[in-house]
This record gives C-alpha cells, structure tokens and sequence, in this order.
C-alpha cells in the first residue's frame, strides 16, 4: 500500500489554523482541482459508542505516573512545555512505543507525509502488541483518502473515526455542490488536537500532525507550543475525546471503504511504511536514529512542577451547541479577564480581534494591566487571507493601550523550530497561548478569530502553575525579541512603524509584492466573519 495518508493537505498553501473554508475556498478549489478519481457514497455503517479505558495500572507510562505521584503527592498532575518541534515529534513515538493498553488521537489534519507515515507506523505496531488505537480526524482534507481511512480502520486494533464528513466522496466538484445544500454544517470543523497514552500521559496543544508542525517542512516550519502532562488530568482530556468520538457528526472508518476495496493486510501495511519512511531523504536529513531515543525525555516529566490547579476546556460538539446542550469554550473562559492584575501576553497564530475583545484590552490597559499581543506579520504568515482580516485593526489596538509584535518569518535562529539538516528557514507562528500575571497559562487550539471563536470547535488546558506560566513567558518573550518579531507602533503623525533588529519600516513586511497584492484584494471580501 503506497502512500498511506489520512489527509492530503493542498500544496504550499498551508494547512494549519482557520483557514477559509467557506464558498469562496471551495469554489475555488472545484474550479481549479477537479478530480478525476473515481467517485462513491459513504455506506452507512451503524456506531457503537466507546469510552477510554481506566488508567493504566500497569508498564512504563503507569510506572511514570507512580514516579510522579510519589514525588508530587497523590492526585496532581505534573506539567511540561513542549516547545522544540524535533522533541513534540519524539514525544508521540515515545508515547505510541510505551502504550500498553490505550492510544487516543484527536487531529485537525494528519498529513500523508514523513511524520504523519512515522507516527502512523508507530500507531500500527502498538496495535500489533495489542493496544487499542483510537484515531479522530477532521475531514476537511481528506478528499482522496478513503483508501487509506478504510485500510487503518481494517486493522482489528484501531479504530478510525472522521469527523463531520462530505457524504459525496472523491470528487472535490462533488463536495462542492454538496456544500451549497449543507454550508451551515461542512462549514463547521473540529480544530481540537490531543494525543493521549494509557490514560496516564497525554499532549495537548496547536500541533497537527504533519512535517511543518515537527520542524522536517520544506517550504516552512512552524513556530508552535504544547504542553505534555501526567496525571489526573489525563482522565479530563480522554472524556473530551469521548464526547466528540461517540457524536453523531462521527462516522467510522468503515463506511469510507470504496466499492469493490479490500484493504491488504496489517503486515503489508507496515512492510510498505518502512520501505518508504527507509527511502526517505528528509528523515535521514533530520537523523531518524535521534528520534528514536526517549531516555532524556520522561526524566523532564517526571522532574516538571506540579504546584497549581489545572482545566481542560473545550468546545462541546456542534450539535451539543445547536441542542442548547452544549457551550462554546469562549463563554466558559468569559471571565478570565477580569482575572488579570499586572501582565497579560497573548500569542494568537491568527488573530482578528472584535470590538467586544478591543473594549475588554482598554479596560485592562485603564486599570494599569500591561497587554502584550504576538500574531503573525504578512510576511510570516501561511494565510495571507488572515492578515486582510487582522491588519484594519493594528491602529485601534495600539490606541487601545496593547502592545503589538508581528512575527518576522526569517529568523536566523531557528533551533528548536527547523530540524537539523532541513534546508528551509522561513518560520510562521502557530502558537496559541495567554499567560496571565506570571501564573496561568493557558495552551490550545484556539486562536482569537471569528472562526476559532464561534465556528470551529477548540480544546485546550488552563493551567494555574507559576513555574510553567515563566517558562511559557520566557518562550513568547524571546519570540517578541527585536531578532524575531517586528514591534509595531504609532508614531508622533499617527502613521504605523514596524521595528525590530532588521531595522524600521513604515510599510507592513512582506514576502514579496505578489503577497501585497494578494492581501489587497483579499481585504475586499467580505468574509471576515469566516477568518
């Protein structure tokens, strides 16, 4: 089986973050990427509803837990950020390599390249040794992967779940006309993103699954964050799994099974991986035999703080909401706010701001809260859609008392962010977090746009830690730093100046004029309300 994939991202596009996934995307992608593939109807395949086990009371990740709590005292969870692109790969083989009963995924994209292949090939040899694999993906890029859906779903371990699926398969001109009578629900998409081993280990955070998200992209790589943890915790997190595996917008991988399709056998599958991620130019690049070694990785977790309390907060499901049942995750964090003291930092890969959040920042700033905004600059960004719906907004912000910087993209440190031995250095921010007073952090999905907000469902964890909080700040600081962002200010003519270790500019950076031009007339649609 060649190129196994669960999602087929578009070319160069970017295939991270809100994205525009209304008329215009699709209409676009019909006109322009009509496929030829043959064409079916998902079958429809009853489904049985599935819980996360117990925690593990037995192997490695137990053996973890018990460190921890023998340490920290019983019934608090321990915390991690996990920064270093290379190490977040690491950390899911480690997780996938140590399982002994459960694994649960929860993605917005899973990539049919060398991370996504290397994770999967993982994910298939627990199931060999027996664990149960439980995958939920989005299905907002898995046009020509029914195949590969179907063939993981057929191994008697895993389980594979998509979630709010085209019912027209194959054919992008098909969901193209299948959106226009169903727009209001293709157009809602399941952003959330959690890896979760024996119920005892678990990471969640703004990471996909995909080369960009682990540094091994060859035409960018992400700036990103996430926390790895242990403990009670787990336990929350696999019950926001649950409620989105057993929804009715779920479907399982069995109904994506072509007409006449007979997936081969699981040692087939796993003979093809390897022969692949073997040739593969980029692994040994990055040197695939470092990522094979954890012996520095569970020690950190194990020696990570453990002094605060901890939230995991997600959207409920679609038609949770639609029911009056269910609630958003930006009404159940509302309050926040008027939490802060001293000091806020915000860093939103995708940030287009509302006059309600404009008027909460004035309010801080009145009451003497510093405010600090990191997003992405025209130039870093992979949506240059985004920035038309962002940039009206820089000069109210600034007015509002924030402080703002726009990440450069062209950064000449990038350790941490771009694997050894990848040829490619242009960095987009894809971090999502709020650290607030030096104390909480909070690390997720979400970012502060109309999509994020009130279209896309969104997960992540709040976390009341000071010694995690600082290091959190200690990473969006240096992210802030005039080497990596342009500061961005009003000068004494009221006329916006970008500022930073290159030098000052009075025109917002960008790639190229082409970017300008896009960002121009993208800034003549009207569809801010779907950035």
């Amino acid at each position: 089986m060649k190129s196994f994939t669960l999602n087929n991202p578009p070319a160069a596009a970017g295939t991270a973050g809100p994205a525009w996934h209304g008329i215009v995307w699709l209409a676009l992608t019909g006109l322009l990427l009509l496929s030829g593939c043959a064409t079916h109807q998902l079958r429809d395949v009853p489904l049985t509803p599935g819980y996360a086990q117990p925690p593990s009371q037995s192997g490695p990740l137990f053996q973890v837990a018990q460190q921890i709590e023998a340490q920290n005292g019983a019934g608090k969870s321990t915390y991690l950020a996990l920064s270093d692109n290379l190490d977040a790969l690491r950390w899911r083989l480690l997780l996938a390599d140590l399982a002994t009963e459960t694994i649960d995924a929860q993605y917005y994209l899973w990539n049919g390249d060398e991370s996504g292949r290397l994770l999967a090939l993982h994910l298939i040899a627990a199931a060999d040794r027996g664990v149960r694999v439980r995958l939920l993906v989005d299905d907002v890029f898995t046009i020509d992967s029914d195949t590969g859906i179907a063939t993981l779903d057929s191994h008697p371990n895993i389980e594979v779940r998509i979630f709010n699926p085209w019912q027209k398969r194959g054919s992008t001109w098909r969901r193209v006309t299948e959106y226009l009578g169903a727009s209001r629900q293709l157009n809602q998409r399941m952003h959330n993103k959690l890896f979760v081993a024996d119920n005892r280990v678990a990471i969640v955070g703004g990471r996909n699954i995909g080369n960009p998200y682990f540094g091994l992209g060859d035409q960018y790589n992400f700036r990103d964050l996430e926390v790895v943890t242990a403990g009670p915790v787990a336990t929350d997190i696999s019950h926001s799994f649950d409620i989105y595996w057993n929804d009715d917008w779920a479907v399982t991988g069995e109904a994506f099974t072509p007409p006449g399709y007979e997936p081969p056998p699981s040692d087939s599958i796993r003979e093809d991986l390897q022969q692949e991620l073997q040739a593969s130019e980029r692994l040994e690049q990055a040197g695939l035999g470092d990522l094979l070694r954890w012996d520095d990785l569970l020690p950190q977790l194990v020696d990570a703080s453990d002094t605060g309390n901890v939230w995991v907060v997600f959207d409920d499901p679609p038609t949770a909401v639609a029911n009056n049942n269910g609630v958003r995750k930006v009404d159940k964090l509302a309050g926040l706010s008027k939490q802060y003291r001293h000091d806020v930092v915000v860093a939103s890969a995708y940030f287009i701001p509302t006059n309600e959040l404009l008027e909460s920042i004035q309010a801080l700033t009145d009451r003497g809260v510093r405010v600090r905004v990191l997003t992405n600059s025209l130039a870093s960004t992979n949506h240059t859609m985004v920035n038309s719906g962002y940039s009206p907004w820089r000069r109210r912000l600034l007015k509002a008392g924030a402080e703002l910087y726009e990440y450069r993209g062209d950064i000449h440190d990038t350790s941490g962010i771009v694997a050894p031995g990848i040829d490619n250095h242009r960095i987009t921010l894809h971090t999502k977090a709020i650290v607030i007073d030096h104390e909480t952090v909070y690390i997720g999905s979400l970012n502060l746009d109309p999509r994020s907000m009130h279209i896309n469902t969104e997960m992540g964890m709040l976390i009341q830690d000071p010694v995690l909080a600082r290091e959190v700040m200690r990473t969006l600081e240096e992210d802030m730093s005039p080497e990596n962002s342009w500061q961005v200010t009003l000068n004494e003519e009221d006329h916006l100046v970008w500022e930073s270790a290159a030098g000052k500019v009075h025109l917002q950076p960008a790639r190229n004029f082409g970017q300008r031009i896009a960002d121009f007339f993208f800034g003549l649609l009207p569809i801010k309300d779907q950035l």
